[in-house]
């Protein structure tokens, strides 16, 4: 049986793959069965955001001495090591972690964070946004995952694009009530086409909802880690979130994890109210990788983001060089970058 054949039967997928069967990793390539050469700009969205076949990460994963597991309930020092680590380069009053296995789970973690830590039941997340798979993470998502589930969690509002005064003002509104647990958005919305709001209402948003009582979750799954040519995507807009997602490149991409971090004063206040058990989340192997990964981060953070912003002149130049038929509508923030051309069908 051939391999889509097989996929085909034993796999389930959302979609059908592409045809690229991927059989190694080197750098930004990819290289397929048939030993043909590509460059991998989706990383394996925002996964590998420096590169595969790292040998520092690599060597990690082939020399660690850690405990093959670790009971959550344990005490094991590689994990306050990893999220001493979070904590020194999250912006703002940051400081103490929940484990994760990935990012759906992070974001998860952070909606019952909030509802634990307000007592209220209401989320404001963007329209069309995308948070993650879980029941939580559909139930803040996109419309189309909410007709598919009509018992998602209710109370869950939605704001429209653009981001600008007038949406502040709609979030005021909201607000005003005081029910709202918590406000929910990527800093920058790759999964809306890499949309950036406008600072006003970056800035108003974090004062209504400091003002309100509502917290400010960051979902920084794939912004953060220098896609958008800061180490973090809130840091453009000067915000220090209550709470903020991390995980896909916070290994590089070479194990799984996720985290949610938040204030000592929120964390306190609800470690006792609920549990936020996680059976895999920071195995002692993905930590060790995440832990050399963050080091490197830190020690070559400025060259790095040195890289991204150099790149991304580049392909802002390229792009706004290229002629498309109709004109198209180019977004980019450091590597995160979008090309919005009309319909095909409106075209036709």
């Amino acid at each position: 049986m051939d391999l889509r054949r097989a996929d085909k039967k034993y796999l389930a997928r959302e979609t059908s793959p592409e045809e690229i069967q991927v059989t190694r990793t080197e750098g930004s390539f990819l290289f397929d069965a048939r030993g043909r050469k590509y460059i991998d700009f989706l990383a394996g969205w925002c996964v590998g955001n420096f590169g595969w076949g790292s040998k520092e990460l690599r060597s990690v994963i082939r020399t660690t001495k850690a405990p093959d597991y670790v009971y959550p309930y344990y005490l094991y020092r590689p994990w306050v090591e990893l999220a001493e680590l979070l904590a020194r380069i999250t912006p703002g009053k940051l400081q103490k972690t929940f484990r994760a296995t990935g990012g759906s789970e992070a974001v998860d973690i952070a909606l019952q964070v909030a509802m634990a830590y307000t007592g209220r039941r209401k989320f404001i997340s963007l329209e069309g946004s995308y948070h993650g798979n879980t029941i939580g993470g559909v139930s803040i998502g996109d419309a189309e995952s909410r007709e598919t589930y009509p018992n998602l969690l209710a109370n869950c509002l939605k704001i429209a694009p653009p981001l600008d005064g007038k949406a502040a003002d709609k979030v005021e509104r909201m607000l005003k009530r005081r029910d709202v647990a918590a406000f929910i958005m990527e800093p920058i919305s790759l999964n809306l086409g890499v949309l950036i709001p406008q600072q006003d209402f970056m800035t108003r948003l974090a004062r209504l909802c400091r003002r309100y009582g509502t917290l400010l979750i960051m979902d920084e799954v794939a912004t953060g880690f220098g896609r958008t040519g800061a180490l973090f995507a809130c840091e453009h807009f000067g915000i220090e979130p209550d709470i903020l997602c991390m995980a896909k490149a916070i290994s590089g991409g070479y194990a799984p994890m996720g985290a949610t971090i938040t204030t000592a004063e929120i964390a306190e206040a609800v470690e006792e109210k609920s549990s936020f058990y996680s059976t895999y989340g920071w195995h002692p192997l993905c930590v060790d990788v995440a832990i050399r990964n963050i080091r490197l981060i830190i020690k070559h953070r400025t060259k790095l983001l040195a890289h991204v912003h150099e790149l991304s002149d580049h392909f802002r130049d390229r792009l706004s060089a290229m002629r498309f038929k109709p004109p198209a509508s180019i977004r980019i923030k450091g590597l995160a970058i979008a090309v919005e051309t009309e319909d095909a069908e409106k075209i036709a």
